[in-house]
């Protein structure tokens, strides 16, 4: 699973990873040899060592027997062996960590002025990371999505003739980010009403 993550996706508060579908447990053993020593004395036993090396074997049984556990899950269009960490727990890579983990806030969208209009206000040494935005509007207006004056989108056509009049937009894992220390506005050229929300992250 090398290649395979916890996906955590802001939008939704969900993770998705890839999960096994099929398992499979080989037992494998290594030979069983019983070797043996007679020992007539005391000073046989304390020489014992010395006995082992001449003669490699011991009367008591020194069995040695080991089961390997091998897990398999199914991956694209194969199989293959998840690994496991050194202390035998299942190893897997995770990307946003729950102690990383984003607080999604959302704000409402509700405009109808010829302005630069703000939506989330600025946060002190932070960027807004907008994961979704979703707006309507109500007729003919071209709608800048900026960071403060800063446009971070081109002129946005709506209402006209063959225009939408709505805007839907789910950024995941790759979120419009404004600058850091700037809130995000929406600036329309018109007085056309905009409604609709947005939800985002700091960082």
């Amino acid at each position: 699973m090398e290649n395979e993550y916890f996906v955590f996706n802001p939008g939704t508060n969900t993770a998705r990873t890839p999960l096994p579908v099929n398992f499979k447990h080989l037992l494998g053993f290594s030979a069983k040899i019983e070797q043996y020593l007679t020992i007539h004395n005391q000073e046989d036993i304390t020489n014992v060592n010395q006995l082992l090396s001449q003669t490699l074997s011991l009367q008591v049984s020194n069995i040695i027997q080991r089961v390997i556990a091998q897990v398999i899950g199914e991956h694209g269009e194969g199989f293959i062996t998840i690994k496991g960490t050194d202390e035998g727990a299942l190893h897997v890579s995770v990307r946003d960590m729950p102690s990383t983990a984003k607080t999604i806030k959302r704000a409402a969208i509700s405009e109808s002025t010829i302005a630069n209009n703000q939506i989330i206000a600025a946060v002190a040494g932070k960027q807004l990371c907008l994961v979704n935005l979703m707006f309507t509007v109500a007729g003919e207006a071209n709608i800048y999505l900026n960071s403060n004056a800063n446009h971070m989108s081109g002129p946005l056509d709506f209402g006209a003739a063959s225009e939408p009049r709505g805007f839907v937009s789910n950024n995941g894992e790759a979120p419009l980010k404004t600058l850091s220390g700037e809130g995000f506005f929406i600036e329309s050229s018109s007085v056309q009403q905009i409604s609709g929300y947005v939800t985002y992250y700091e960082e």
